[in-house]
C-alpha cells in the first residue's frame, strides 16, 4: 500500500493499474505525472482518460482504498490547462 504523505510523489497510469490496492494519494500521484505532460495535450489527455479507467475499474473490483476518496482525487485533473478533445 502507498505511503500516507505523497507530497511531490508522481506515478504513471502504468504504475498506478498495478497496485494491488489504491489510495487517493496514489491517484493524485498520478494526477502529478499528468500536469508533466500538459505540454503536449493529446498525450496529457490520453492519460487522464487511462487513470479515470484505472480508478473507476479499481472501486468497481473493491481494490480502492476509499473510493469516493479516490474518485474525487481523479476529478482534480481538471483542473489542469489543456485542451481536450476527441476525433
Amino acid at each position: 500500500m502507498s505511503e500516507k504523505n505523497d507530497t511531490g510523489r508522481v506515478l504513471d497510469v502504468r504504475s498506478l493499474a498495478r497496485l494491488t490496492f489504491i489510495t487517493e494519494h496514489d491517484v493524485r500521484a498520478c494526477v502529478r505525472h499528468i500536469a508533466g505532460l500538459v505540454g503536449d495535450p493529446e498525450i496529457a489527455h490520453f492519460h487522464e482518460d487511462e487513470m479515470r479507467d484505472v480508478v473507476l475499474a479499481k472501486i468497481a473490483s473493491s481494490t480502492a482504498v476509499n473510493p469516493g476518496a479516490c474518485a474525487k482525487a481523479a476529478r482534480e485533473s481538471e483542473a489542469l490547462e489543456f485542451p481536450r478533445w476527441y476525433a
